[in-house]
């Protein structure tokens, strides 16, 4: 699909329509993990070997067949997986010439290929499908619901899954409305601490100030944690989506997201998605022509030298003799 500016709700919803219909008699699509760990592996040679089958089997690539690269799906020890979407399918430690076979028996015949799939190290029964693997079967996925499902470089694939569906909603009410929404949820950080987003986000438009800021953390210094860079790998957009609705929230106009330098993939993601997002109309003025203006800027770099600007700059506020202007808060 093209790019193209939406300038309203209603623009949205038809925009999302044209998508829907595009896909609508399209074949299963295949999906390639391309979280970091499976690339190390070789998920894009993967990749490459599903598109050059498309074309030497005569597959319209563009409309019959699909294949795209995700987000982690999750077992990153089996590596690269594959993923025929709908069908309930992953196949694991896939390589190139796997390609043809999985191509030829299950997209075109619907077979499954058994011993492409989990070997159960207490039964040893191999297994191919999600909801018979035990590592899958007993997950239930909230934030990461998506990542693995979607195209973290396509917007349309994030629209496709409700993607600014809660936007929209958050526009048809008010900022109170919004928080009382939030506390009432019981929504808390994931940093550890498990701080009240909304006695937060409550606190924060409780400032009197014509200047907030809406930071979002993608440091991910608790030790073990490794869910800021998933997401910020495998659903950009939703991280976007949520700042804005936050931003909305607590009356901010100005975003930033600071990510750690060991996490080039999400860094690259997270800005594609940014200037997307601009393109499309989801930051900047007048978003969706909701008299909101917001905008996102991305800085990375160590942890430390990070938390240091920002102390920095209140200190010089502080010492000059002038009140600061706004309050800065993270919000995650």
């Amino acid at each position: 699909m093209e790019h193209i500016k939406l300038h309203s709700f209603e623009d949205l919803k038809e925009y999302k329509s044209k998508i829907l219909h595009s896909k609508k008699h399209a074949m299963p699509t295949v999906l390639v993990c391309g979280g970091t760990p499976c690339l190390a592996k070789g998920s894009r040679d993967v990749l490459e070997a599903f598109s050059l089958e498309f074309t030497k089997q005569g597959l319209a690539y563009d409309v019959a067949m699909e294949v795209k690269t995700t987000g982690c799906q999750g077992f990153c020890s089996k590596g690269p997986l594959v993923t025929i979407a709908d069908k309930g399918i992953v196949y694991m430690e896939i390589t190139p010439e796997h390609v043809p076979e999985i191509v030829e028996k299950t997209l075109i015949h619907g077979e499954l290929i058994e011993r492409l799939g989990y070997r159960d190290p207490l039964t040893d029964r191999m297994v191919a499908e999600f909801d018979k693997i035990p590592f899958y079967a007993h997950q239930k996925k909230l934030v990461l619901r998506d990542v693995g499902r979607i195209d973290p470089d396509s917007i349309d694939d994030y629209l496709i899954h409700e993607g600014y569906s809660a936007l929209c909603k958050a526009f048809g009410m008010n900022a109170a409305e919004i928080i009382d929404m939030i506390e009432a949820s019981g929504l808390r950080g994931r940093g550890g601490g498990g701080f009240s987003t909304g006695r937060k986000w409550r606190t924060c438009s409780s400032i009197e100030s014509d200047i907030r800021y809406v930071i979002c953390n993608g440091d991910e210094g608790d030790p073990g944690a490794f869910m800021d860079r998933s997401i910020m790998e495998g659903n950009p957009h939703a991280v976007i989506e949520g700042m804005i609705i936050g931003a909305y929230a607590i009356g901010s106009q100005y975003g930033y997201m600071y990510i750690r330098d060991e996490y080039p993939l999400a860094v690259d993601n997270m800005k594609k998605a940014v200037e997307v997002a601009r393109e499309y109309g989801f930051l900047g003025k007048n978003i969706l022509n909701s008299g909101f203006d917001f905008d996102i800027k991305i800085t990375r770099g160590g942890r430390r030298f990070c938390m240091r600007r920002i102390f920095r700059t209140d200190e010089v506020h502080r010492r000059q003799g002038r009140r600061a202007t706004g309050k800065i808060y993270q919000i995650c």
